[in-house]
């Protein structure tokens, strides 16, 4: 190898307060560059996750205009979300490439957060930064934003930080980065048990678990006031998420409801799924 070129390749490069070496500047580069250029493949694709449901949300949103068009029933995700719809709506570009393009830039941070994350549990700078690469080039993390126009990167971004946090002894920053992941999207339940082992080994205290209605009432208020919704409405948006598609409750998944049948008793299994 030329001389120069490893000279380059072990140089030091700052980056504010960060330092990285050469040949780590390339990989991050070439991770970066390669994961949105597959990203700018996959934008044009149509996918019925867009037609089936965003397609129809933005829609509304134009016929009623903007946040008005909140307090009418066409949609059972949380407010918050929906803001996000009410200024893509209104950007003079296609709803479906501002949506996509808005969630592949909350990938590059979703990669920087397990990056950090990363590196904080091994304590190795190199394996944060092969981490950030590995995820932004995730094929599930492509596609989920890019491809099929889905938004799961927003509540898996929060819920990394909220682990970051948690590790570095901040649980008020960390829960209320898990607050804001709940007011985004209902599935943040699915490590609620964790939060419950984490107060028993005393890493969250028990005033900190306020921190997820305080901060869901908060966002409900936008709509509220500018959107003229109800306020008993938006706080059960939840609960009428839940009372949708009861009779989906495996998606083909095969478990204890596939053998008993999944026509029987199917209000019974939906209310005390929804109850637990």
């Amino acid at each position: 190898m030329d001389d120069r070129i490893r000279e380059h390749l072990n140089r030091q490069f700052h980056i504010g307060s960060f330092t990285v070496s050469g040949v780590w500047l390339l990989y991050l580069l070439g991770m970066t560059v390669l994961g949105i250029v597959i990203r700018g493949a996959f934008l044009p694709y149509v996918s019925q996750d867009y037609t089936g449901y965003w397609e129809k949300c933005v829609a509304e949103i134009h016929r009623y205009g903007g946040m008005a068009s909140l307090s009418h029933d066409f949609y059972d995700y949380a407010p918050t979300f929906m803001y996000f719809l009410v200024f893509i709506e209104g950007l003079p570009f296609d709803p479906m490439i501002s949506y996509k393009v808005a969630m592949c830039l909350l990938d590059v941070l979703l990669a920087v957060a397990c990056g950090m994350l990363a590196g904080e549990l091994t304590g190795s700078k190199e394996k944060g930064m092969a981490t950030y690469g590995l995820v932004f080039l995730l094929p599930t993390v492509m596609a989920n934003s890019a491809l099929w126009c889905q938004c799961d990167v927003t509540y898996t971004l929060l819920i990394m930080l909220f682990l970051y946090n948690l590790i570095r002894e901040k649980p008020l920053p960390a829960m209320i980065f898990y607050g804001l992941s709940f007011c985004l999207k209902l599935q943040t339940l699915f490590i609620f048990p964790a939060l419950v082992v984490f107060w028993v080994h005393k890493k969250i205290k028990a005033e900190h678990f306020f921190t997820l209605p305080v901060l869901y009432v908060l966002s409900v208020l936008p709509a509220v006031f500018f959107g003229g919704c109800s306020f008993l409405d938006m706080l059960l948006v939840y609960v009428r998420q839940g009372s949708t598609d009861v009779w989906a409750l495996t998606l083909s998944w095969p478990n204890i409801y596939q053998i008993i049948g999944p026509e029987a008793l199917i209000q019974v299994y939906s209310g005390l799924g929804k109850c637990l």
